[in-house]
């Protein structure tokens, strides 16, 4: 037991489960996010609570709406609501309250929820010309902060959240084994392909930082402004990511050494992906 929880194992999707536990999601680490969305897990604790949408799907061979994916109380995607047969995300939420959702029109163009992606939950895989996208823009001001747990699957130059048409992103670049954080200049930490990461970055000029699995790099990432839509999955270069994520998300702040240790631990904790 943990402060009077009792411990199961969830055999549906391989999980400790924490009976009684209060979930606590990135929002709960760091609040007031400009954007946050996932198909496997809440936002916070409140949205946990209010059992909304996470995601709306479609059947991949006709495209007809197949279902509207909400989350549970314990803080992670209703499985149950998933069909068995593909399907693709039309809509990604928005957890923050903000209503920065991302979709997406075409169906060539969705990407794929992998039902079991990362230990037992749902993960958005990407490949071709696949990406969702905000409506709206985003316009903070440099320190902003970027989050996700994603796993990149080739080589190529890739966002895993970032701006549409400037080179404000959190991702990687063309060159194996590393991710980036990029307002203009890349900076890179290593990051091994085909493997999870929780990733940060922290756009700040000279001072920005690029986190990986907890490990922080500074230097210089530039200081391209954040000026237009939110796009995941897709490079403002037009290079979309081969690999899935799990999570991803903007906040109008610059993180400092407690916060994304604190996101870090809990991407990678029991309220997180166990990984």
């Amino acid at each position: 037991a943990s402060g009077g929880a009792t411990v199961m194992v969830s055999p549906a999707v391989g999980r400790i489960i924490l009976s009684g536990r209060r979930y606590v999601g990135p929002g709960d680490v760091v609040g007031s996010a400009l954007a946050w969305a996932s198909p496997a897990r809440a936002y916070s604790a409140a949205f946990a609570a209010s059992r909304a949408p996470i995601m709306e799907l479609v059947d991949t061979a006709t495209g007809l709406i197949t279902t509207i994916v909400n989350i549970r109380r314990n803080g992670f995607a209703d499985l149950s609501a998933i069909p068995a047969y593909g399907c693709s995300v039309k809509t990604l939420y928005d957890q923050s309250g903000t209503g920065n959702h991302f979709s997406q029109a075409t169906l060539a163009n969705m990407p794929i929820l992998t039902r079991s992606s990362l230990n037992g939950l749902p993960g958005l895989t990407f490949s071709g010309s696949m990406v969702l996208a905000t409506s709206g823009n985003v316009t903070p001001s440099q320190p902003f902060s970027f989050s996700s747990v994603a796993v990149r699957t080739n080589t190529s130059t890739a966002a895993l959240i970032g701006c549409g048409s400037v080179p404000v992103q959190l991702g990687y670049p063309g060159s194996a084994n590393l991710a980036q954080i990029s307002c203009g200049t890349a900076l890179t930490a290593a990051a091994s392909d085909s493997a999870y990461h929780a990733l940060q970055g922290v756009a700040n000029g000279a001072s920005s930082i690029i986190v990986v699995d907890g490990a922080a790099t500074t230097g210089n990432g530039g200081t391209t402004a954040a000026s237009t839509l939110l796009r995941i999955g897709r490079s403002n270069g037009g290079n979309t990511l081969a690999g899935t994520i799990m999570e991803a998300g903007m906040w109008p702040v610059g993180f400092d050494a407690t916060q994304y240790g604190s996101m870090n631990a809990n991407q990678h904790g029991i309220n997180g992906y166990s990984f």
